[in-house]
Parts: structure tokens; sequence; C-alpha cells
């Protein structure tokens, strides 16, 4: 309770902190005119997808991977049911789709929906002008304006007042906010602007120097990384890029921090592929998506580090590579406090591919459905891992019950996670275990994963131990269950009993999933990322222990079967 107390108060004062600075910002810039014309055009590449251009173009609206079903032509009067949908929406994301669709009616729905931005999110009004969002809106601008750029010089002239506003008011806000990825964010659009509105050299290496500062600030570092969501890290990782190629031609950054750059660079650039399944996308939990695979592509290949994936360690994961299995397990506890992003219930949970098709994977990041949704996709049972009864690893209350998005901090959760890594000839393994179910209920849970070095055989065993600690009083539980979440594209096939099930994967290959010591049912399950635009019906194998004793343990495993003459190498890029 005490400490409820404190992160109440530490969040609701830097948070009242920032809000006041940001509308007494957005008040006095409102007092004074005046622009700046944009002079260049910065040749930094926007990503999209151009599928969901199109359907932008065609009326349908799709933000944030959330599909919205209206009757009208204004995205602004939309009702957002989350602060994904309403970061998406007000940072103008949806401009890189219209952008890589590219034709003159995805530039001209582009130009419409920046006009009436303007018009019903003028400065002095509070929605949209968080400076987070603000800051994504003007890297995503400047990343598209020769895109927009074919308009009349009179048009023109309304959307660089607009930029030169937004120029003026991240500049007021940007020393506010705590080193982190926001403050990153803003700092590195206040130089892009800087960069459009040809500023003289002397501000231009000012900005820079303050965008090194903030990557190169162990406490930044520090803070991206305790969130555990490898889309953050990505998206470190592409504003690193960056600047050193703009390091290239204007030669701002002293000699030292270009040393500190580079190395920074060559440590996370294996950390970024030892967080890839075996389709080039990231690992979705904590939050994070899959992420653009075609992006991370590019700007890993920008980055010219040769080293290969890193295995272990990788922000709390751990990594097995064996044939064309691909393992990625989050060994770790969530991130905690008030500044936590999106923490997930998922210690020891995994997610396993082979070649390009996933097996096993997680729900998901929920949280731009809604409420119901995030609570259900951050929970355990939405993640290849085991719970005690029907209880989430973590407990969660609320310490601002804002109108708009209400924030909550964990309460109960993992203290311990103990993991110890293993290999010989013939396997790889890893031994595992949280206490999170420890203080209430008494027990441990151990996990003991192993893939086979030829990458042919997955198998695990899960069991609770009661707990040596006799301090507290502990609450009755009868069993415990295993979640194996499926990818969509898994068929169930051929189980004429559930302890033997036949999984087919779309590329022809067929794993035969295994149990012992449970019962086994199949539920219906979802799957969410934003190359969809609603959630997936999947299915997801759950196990059932016996009754709990001092220790009852279940048996799984995955192994792959032979099949004669088929060919199981994929023809098409899988998402």
């Amino acid at each position: 309770m005490i400490f409820k107390w404190f992160f109440l108060i530490k969040y609701t004062f830097g948070d009242l902190k920032i809000r006041f600075s940001q509308r007494s910002a957005l008040f006095i810039l409102s007092l004074f005119s005046g622009v700046k014309s944009v002079k260049k055009i910065v040749d930094f590449p926007a990503y999209g997808n151009p599928e969901i251009g199109r359907q932008l173009v065609e009326g349908k609206y799709i933000f944030a991977g959330v599909r919205f079903d209206l009757n009208v032509d204004n995205p602004w009067l939309i009702e957002i049911p989350s602060p994904e949908v309403e970061q998406n929406l007000h940072g103008f994301f949806w401009l890189n789709d219209l952008a890589s669709l590219g034709n003159s009616k995805a530039k001209d729905r582009a130009l419409v929906w920046v006009r009436k931005w303007f018009f019903y999110n003028s400065i002095g009004k509070k929605i949209g002008w968080d400076a987070n969002i603000t800051a994504l809106r003007c890297i995503n601008l400047v990343r598209n304006w020769k895109f927009l750029y074919g308009v009349t010089r009179k048009k023109d002239q309304q959307f660089q007042k607009e930029l030169w506003l937004h120029y003026k008011f991240l500049k007021v806000i940007f020393p506010i906010y705590s080193l982190g990825l926001k403050k990153l964010n803003i700092i590195y659009s206040i130089f892009l602007l800087s960069l459009a509105f040809e500023d003289s050299a002397r501000i231009q290496k000012k900005l820079l120097t303050k965008v090194c500062t903030v990557l190169l600030s162990p406490t930044s570092f520090r803070n991206i990384l305790s969130n555990r969501s490898p889309e953050d890290i990505l998206t470190f990782f592409i504003i690193l890029i960056d600047v050193l190629k703009i390091q290239e031609e204007k030669k701002y950054i002293k000699n030292n921090d270009l040393e500190n750059l580079q190395k920074l660079k060559s440590t996370i650039a294996p950390v970024l592929r030892g967080l890839r399944l075996g389709n080039g996308v990231l690992t979705r939990t904590h939050g994070g998506d899959f992420g653009p695979r075609d992006l991370i592509d590019k700007y890993l290949v920008d980055a010219d580090v040769k080293a290969p994936a890193a295995l272990t360690s990788i922000l709390g994961f751990e990594r097995i590579t064996a044939g064309r299995l691909i393992l990625i397990v989050d060994c770790a506890k969530p991130a905690e406090g008030p500044n936590a992003a999106s923490p997930h219930a998922s210690c020891l949970s995994f997610e396993l591919s082979s070649g390009q098709r996933p097996i096993f994977v997680n729900c998901g990041p929920g949280g731009r459905f809604g409420g119901p949704f995030k609570r259900y996709c951050r929970s355990t049972q939405a993640h290849n891992s085991c719970t005690l009864g029907n209880i989430s690893q973590l407990h969660f209350e609320y310490i601002s019950r804002k109108k708009r998005w209400p924030k909550e901090i964990i309460i109960n959760g993992p203290k311990i996670v103990s993991v110890s890594r293993e290999k010989t000839l013939e396997a790889t393994w890893l031994n595992l275990s949280h206490d999170a179910y420890e203080y209430k209920y008494g027990y441990v849970h151990n996990r003991k994963l192993l893939v086979l070095n030829s990458g042919t055989a997955f198998s695990g065993t899960d069991s609770f131990e009661i707990s040596k600690n006799k301090n507290h009083y502990f609450k009755r539980v009868d069993h415990f269950y295993a979640y194996f979440q499926l990818h969509p594209d898994v068929e169930l096939w051929d189980h004429p009993r559930l302890q033997t099930i036949i999984l087919r994967l779309r590329n022809g290959e067929h794993w035969i999933f295994e149990t012992d010591l449970g019962v086994v049912s199949i539920e219906e399950s979802t799957f969410i990322n934003s190359s969809h635009s609603g959630p997936r019906s999947t299915k997801r194998i759950v196990i059932r222990s016996a009754t709990l004793l001092n220790k009852t343990e279940i048996k799984w495993s995955l192994r792959r079967r032979e099949i004669v003459n088929r060919n199981t190498r994929d023809a098409e890029v899988v998402r």
C-alpha cells in the first residue's frame, strides 16, 4: 500500500507538471504568429503498408490495426478506443501507408486529412498536442513531405505555418520530459524540422548534440530497455542509424561521441537480430508488435554490423536456434512502476517458429482495441506459459483514473527469476523458475525447455513446487494450467486422441504435440497484430495438471514428423 501511494504521488506530480507546461506553451504560442518555409526535403525513408493505404483510399478506416466501420469522411470525428489508436491517428502514421501506395488518390486523401486535422486541432486545443504524439506527427510529415509537396504554393503555406508552430512548441516542451524514448522522439523531431527549415549550421549542430546526448545517456538507454519492448528498441535503433547517416554529410558530431555511437550501434544490432523469429518479425510481448520487417532489414543492412544474432540476456530474453527452429523465451521480470509502458504477465513464456512459419505465438498487443482486450492480452493466459489455477502472474491496480486513459501499475508479480542455460552436442536447454505465486499461494513455477540441435524436437517440463518459505498464509489452489497459443495458420489436424495432436503448417510441415501427466483440451483463442484490422480467431492447447501436491509436474513435447518426398520450403514471404 505504501508503494502504491508513493507511485501515485510520483505519477500525479509528473503528469501535472507535463500537462501544465503543455497548456502554457500552447497558450503562449497561440498569441504569436509567424512562419518559416520548408526549404529542404529530408531524404529519410518512410515506411507503410500499401494494402492499408489502398483501404484508406477506399474509405475504410484502419488505424493501429483497428478497423472502424463509420459512414463519415472525417477520421478526426472518430471516438478513439485506446492510446495506441490515438498515437497512430494523431501521430500521422497513416500517412506512411498512403505514401507507400503513392498514387494521386492517396495523395488527395492525405492532403484532405492533414487540412482537416489543422482545422479540428488548431493550436491551443488539447487533443493531438501531447508532446510525444506531436513529435511523431512531425517526423511522419517531414519524412513524407515529398509525397505531399505537389500542392500549390498557396495551400502549402498553411502546412508550413503549422509545422513552424509544431517546431516552436516542441522546443519549449522538450526540457520538461525525463530521459527516455519520448524525450528522444521529441528532440529527434526538432532536429528533423531544423533540417527541413534549413536553420543555421550552429543551431543544427546544437540540436544534433542534444540528440546524441539523449542517445548516449546511460539513464535514457536504461529506461528504454526497462520496458522490455522489442519495438522500442527498434525505434531507438532507427533514430541511431539516421543520426549516423546525417553525420556522414554534416560532420557535426564530436569524434568521441561518434565513436560511442558506433559502439552503441554494434551493441544493438545483434540484440535486434536476436529478437526476430524465423519470418523476420520481432517477438511480440510487453505491448510491442512485430515491427515492419522490411524496415528492420533495411536498417540492419545500413548499420553494417556483421555480428550474428545475440543468444542470451537479450532484454531478458533467451534465444535458441536449431535447424529450422527458432525459440525466444521471456526470462525476466516485467517493467514496474508508473513509467512502465505496457508490462505483460509473460514470465517464462515463449514463441516458436519453424522456418518462416510461426507455430506457438503470444496473443499480441490487444490494448489498441480497448480495456477488455488489453486486460486479456497482458494476462498469463494469453501467453505460452503456466498459471496457478486461473490466476495471472501479475496483479494490477489503478493509480490514476483519468477519464481519458487510466493508469495502472503492478502490485504483485515475480520478484526472483532464475535462468540457467546449458548445451551439449545433442541439445540445448534452459532451466527456469519464477516466484510470482509464492507469496500468496506458496508455489514456485519451474520450467525446463529443451531443443535438439537437429531442430527436429522441442520438449518441456513444467512443475509447481511448494515453497520452502513458511512465513506466509497460503491460499489453496487445486491445479495449474499450461497454455500453448497456436498461430492462426496452424491447423489442428487428425487428432483421434487429445494426448497426441498433429499440427500442420502451411508449408506442409507436420509437428506432433504429445503430453504426459495432464488433461488436454482445445480452446478458442485470439491472435492480434497490426497487419490485420481486427483480432483473428485461433486455437490454443491447454494442459491441466493433476491435483497439486508438494511437487506436481506435466511433460509435453513437439517433434517433427518426417514425410518422404515433401518439399517444406516456403515459396512465399510469411508475415
